[in-house]
């Protein structure tokens, strides 16, 4: 009951958010005013074609389904990524000056080299 709680409430939420009112949030996703006040009181679940309407509106139904923003998804990917590059960035630092910019112009090839069989693999250009 807490999952449907929450996501009557986030509903609930974004609906206030756009200033609309039940009925003119309804008519966006192409449900009457009673069909949207009953979603919002968790006495009737929304189907596909309803959220799917409110999506292609501009709503973001991800956050509705699951509390969390797109951004929220991939934070941590990000985050780690973040950190594996800063970590890179330390151990370059450690290098010699005169070896350092070997290391650079091979790490780049390398990159390149990977971003390129990367394409390629998947019929792509190599400009893309």
């Amino acid at each position: 009951m807490i999952l449907q709680d929450e996501f009557c409430s986030r509903l609930r939420a974004a609906r206030k958010k756009l200033g609309l009112t039940q009925a003119e949030f309804g008519s966006l996703a192409g449900v009457t005013h009673g069909s949207q006040s009953r979603f919002e009181k968790g006495q009737q679940k929304p189907g596909l074609e309803y959220l799917s309407n409110l999506a292609e509106a501009g709503v973001d139904v991800n956050f509705i389904l699951t509390g969390k923003h797109p951004a929220d998804f991939r934070s941590n990917d990000n985050d780690q990524n973040h950190q594996q590059m800063r970590e890179w960035i330390s151990i370059l630092e450690k290098v010699p000056e005169e070896k350092r910019l070997h290391a650079i112009q091979v790490t780049r090839s390398t990159i390149i080299f990977l971003v390129e069989e990367w394409q390629e693999s998947r019929g792509m250009d190599k400009n893309s």
